[in-house]
């Protein structure tokens, strides 16, 4: 063996014999996963106004920027044959006389009565405001509209009147979900209404002036329609107080489910050895940037920064692990807010989805070198057949 061998062994050995035999490795590092994702997170706000406008046909808008619905509500879609006109104060007896008051064809009963549920967002969107949907109502019908008026009633306040010139209709197709022009339909009443994101309750009557006249011809095949159209981008200002946006609940997975997913009647020794976690969730478009990301849970754990790129960063340090891992904190199922000063804005993209999700985490445990007690050479049981003495027993058979 040459010398330039033989020094190399040497040294090993000598430094195996001259130090003491470690019990135990301690291990840190610093491992990171990376998750392509596709996580819709505009459609996990759109969920909560679509459940709220269910009496609605809604259409998602694919041709504006911004995410944006147009709610359609069919009013009022009837034949007028002025020998039934149930609950209304047109018959026949106001045929060729000039009106000396005015006339409901159509009354503002409870049944013309309809909520606009704006208050559907509002638990996720607390204090804010639609800054840019607008209602219009659209009528249509044989030239006899071109005599009435239209009025509409929000929130009990004062009659807004609106004097029909023309048979314009919305031309909205319905048939399919998703509504294709870049602004909602011309020609419709404009109808002002409070946007501070409480349910508005609108009431319409369609109705005759005093000083109309009306004959026969004007009801032949006569037919009248009321459509309400809500134009719903998904843009908002924070009121006096400030806003907040909570993420929902399906963000961090099912409701009450532990962030980390551990249940209380497990071990989680996985989580002991974590002391500082990192997750970042990469977006397309960040529409929260500048504003302050809060994530709170358990008994006083609140996690708050300021996002300043296109990813939302979230870090538990050493301290928040630890209070993490206390099973008074189990589950651990935190909420998550942006916070918003007043006046500032929120626009929802219409594409708005999480593209990577990026977990890291800070890791320190030991591992024990030492043999557990009791096993010591009990793995010398497995030999019990080659013990000595034994052996003479196998070879009794041969003697057969």
């Amino acid at each position: 063996m040459k010398r330039s061998h033989i020094f190399p062994v040497f040294l090993i050995f000598s430094v195996l014999f001259a130090c003491q035999i470690p019990t135990a490795i301690e291990v840190r590092g610093t491992p990171e996963l990376h998750f392509s994702a596709k996580m819709d997170l505009g459609n996990m706000f759109a969920q909560q106004l679509e459940d709220g406008f269910s009496d609605f046909t809604l259409l998602r808008c694919v041709s504006t920027n911004n995410f944006t619905y147009l709610a359609y509500r069919d009013l009022y879609n009837e034949p007028l044959d002025i020998n039934d006109l149930p609950d209304s104060d047109f018959d026949p007896s106001i045929l060729g006389d000039t009106l000396i008051e005015d006339k409901d064809l159509i009354k503002p009963t409870d049944g013309n009565s309809k909520i606009i549920p704006f208050s559907g967002l509002k638990f996720i969107l607390d204090g804010f405001v639609f800054s840019k949907a607008k209602a219009f109502i659209f009528v249509s019908g044989t030239d006899i509209i071109k005599k009435l008026n239209l009025g509409v009633t929000v929130d009990g306040k004062a009659e807004q009147n609106f004097e029909i010139e023309a048979s314009i209709p919305s031309k909205c197709d319905t048939s399919s979900d998703e509504y294709f022009a870049p602004a909602l339909p011309l020609g419709g009443h404009n109808i002002e209404m409070p946007l501070d994101g409480s349910d508005v309750i609108l009431k319409f009557r369609v109705f005759a002036e005093a000083g109309k006249s009306f004959v026969i011809d004007d009801f032949n095949n006569a037919d009248i329609r009321v459509e309400l159209v809500v134009w719903l981008p998904l843009e908002f200002e924070a009121g006096s107080n400030g806003a907040e946006v909570t993420f929902p609940a399906a963000f961090f997975g099912d409701e009450g489910q532990d962030l980390f997913g551990r249940n209380p009647d497990d071990e989680n020794a996985v989580m002991d050895v974590i002391e500082r976690l990192s997750l970042v969730i990469k977006l397309n478009k960040n529409p929260f940037l500048g504003k302050d990301m809060i994530v709170s849970g358990g008994n006083d754990i609140e996690i708050r920064e300021q996002i300043k790129t296109n990813s939302l960063n979230m870090v538990f340090d050493e301290e928040t692990m630890t209070r993490i891992n206390d099973p008074a904190n189990l589950p651990f199922a935190p909420t998550f807010k942006i916070v918003y000063n007043s006046g500032d804005t929120l626009r929802f993209p219409r594409v708005f989805n999480a593209i990577e999700i990026i977990f890291s985490a800070r890791i320190k445990f030991m591992i024990d070198l030492k043999d557990p007690p009791g096993e010591k050479g009990e793995s010398g049981e497995s030999g019990e057949t080659g013990e000595p003495g034994e052996i003479g027993e196998t070879g009794e058979g041969e003697d057969t």
